[in-house]
């Protein structure tokens, strides 16, 4: 479908594939950053769920790690619409010229991100958990959620960041920089050992 026929939504958690990126393409305000971050832990968590399932028979608490990952992914589409609203209130407060409204506002914009990176820590430790004690064929799929759950909670780690930009509440950016440091700990030191299993390991031969 070509980009200027897709419909354009407001409801961003509910929408295709196709129309959140036609959205996230288009010259407006929302959605933005925080929505594609939002989006793509969403992506994380669904893939963590997924293996989670295939790593039944493997451990016990497979069937409640992948329930603990729908409630991740449901979390992450609300919040990606909760972005869109918050970031609604700075750009009111910038155009009406009010400094104070507008610390205001960007300090209050950082709880979604913050959130989205909370949840961004967690979802990590999970796929980084079944790499290691889930299913070998879904090793990778496991990996590919880690990937993408601590590239999402940088991106909203780096939006507290630049809400704050001269450091309007040092409370906030510390934490967002705490949190951040638990996903550079799961992805391991620059150079070391990745926190997954080698790719050359020989897996048993299954079927999914």
């Amino acid at each position: 479908m070509a980009a200027n026929t897709v419909k354009i939504p407001t409801d961003w958690s509910t929408v295709t594939v196709p129309e959140l990126m036609a959205g996230l393409s288009r010259r407006n305000s929302s959605p933005s950053g925080g929505a594609a971050a939002a989006a793509s832990l969403a992506s994380a968590a669904a893939l963590v769920a997924m293996s989670a399932r295939f790593a039944d028979g493997r451990r016990g608490d497979s069937a409640a790690l992948a329930e603990e990952a729908d409630a991740a992914r449901d979390r992450a589409l609300v919040l990606l619409d909760m972005d869109a609203a918050s970031f609604a209130r700075v750009l009111e407060a910038r155009r009406w010229g009010n400094a104070g409204a507008l610390e205001a506002a960007l300090e209050s914009a950082c709880d979604v991100p913050l959130r989205l990176l909370a949840l961004a820590v967690r979802v990590a430790e999970m796929g980084t958990d079944l790499t290691h004690r889930g299913n070998p064929l879904l090793a990778g799929d496991a990996r590919v959620a880690v990937c993408l759950a601590i590239g999402a909670g940088r991106a909203a780690a780096a939006i507290v960041e630049e809400n704050l930009g001269a450091d309007v509440d040092d409370a906030l950016v510390e934490r967002a920089r705490d949190l951040e440091a638990q996903l550079s700990d799961l992805e391991g030191p620059p150079g070391g050992e990745p926190p997954w299993p080698a790719a050359d390991v020989q897996r048993p031969v299954e079927t999914r």
